[in-house]
């Protein structure tokens, strides 16, 4: 029988895309975290470590907005 890992310290890992995941001992630095980096409109996954595991908790997956000439008509025509 095999011993199930032991927990890490952080129990909360964000990985911003391009860049390694960093750990945190809370989720509100996490989130902290999240929130220094949506600006930049990059993919943001927030991950949970939970019975033994890495669990998938929340994706940011924001994108500037299109400023584009005609890009404000064609969001109103897609709502």
């Amino acid at each position: 029988m095999t011993t199930p890992p032991k927990p890490p310290t952080n129990r909360w890992r964000v990985k911003v895309a391009g860049e390694e995941p960093k750990g945190f001992r809370s989720q509100n630095k996490a989130y902290e975290y999240v929130r220094e980096h949506l600006p930049r409109g990059e993919r943001i996954v927030v991950r949970e470590w939970e019975n033994g595991r890495w669990v998938l908790f929340e994706v940011f997956d924001e994108r500037p907005p299109d400023d584009s000439e005609g890009a404000a008509d064609e969001r109103l025509a897609d709502n």
